[in-house]
């Protein structure tokens, strides 16, 4: 029991430390300021990342094997217990801002050529001028399949409101199909 604690709040540790983290550098890229020391932080987020997952399978790892001696022979686990040990994750990683890498921006910018009448698989993103156009550096065609674009566009929608908004919109639907796939 002690054992299993103690992973659960290294990782909720971990998590809240990786948010945070997160947060500050969006919070840093919206207002202008510089960090000279963006590789070094980068790779230390990298390493936080790599080190959630490693805990993350831990976790699950030893949530299958009480689940395993709990459970009798012909019993159905209920979604409820499946999805309980990630639970704290994919809300933490729902709430954290993505901003380790470009390509959310390059998703809602797929969205937004769509909404304005543009095909993403015949002009390159970089022909097109939108509000997420300086966080990213993607000057190809679109790669993603229709499906994908339908969802940059229900994203894309929400981004001519705010740009963090269409993000969350977007996650959301990625952790609705995250768990629906469960």
């Amino acid at each position: 029991m002690f054992k299993r604690i103690k992973i659960e709040f290294i990782s909720l540790v971990f998590c809240f430390i990786l948010c945070a983290e997160l947060l500050l550098k969006q919070y840093r890229l919206e207002v202008g300021v510089s960090d000279a020391r963006l590789t070094y932080n980068d790779l230390r987020i990298g390493a936080e990342y790599i080190a959630l997952n490693i805990l993350y399978l831990i976790w699950l790892r030893k949530a299958k094997l009480n689940d395993q001696q709990d459970s009798t022979i012909g019993s159905r686990v209920k979604f409820v217990q499946a999805i309980a040990p990630s639970s704290i994750f994919l809300l933490l990683a729902f709430i954290s801002y993505p901003n380790t890498k470009t390509d959310i921006y390059t998703y809602l910018h797929s969205g937004l050529m769509i909404l304005n009448g543009i095909n993403p698989y015949i002009v390159p993103a970089g022909d097109f001028y939108s509000q997420v156009s300086p966080y990213f550096s993607w000057l190809q065609t679109s790669t993603y399949d229709p499906i994908s674009q339908f969802l940059f566009v229900i994203s894309a929608l929400f981004t001519t409101i705010n740009i963090s908004l269409g993000i969350y919109i977007f996650k959301f639907l990625c952790l609705i199909f995250h768990v629906l796939n469960a």
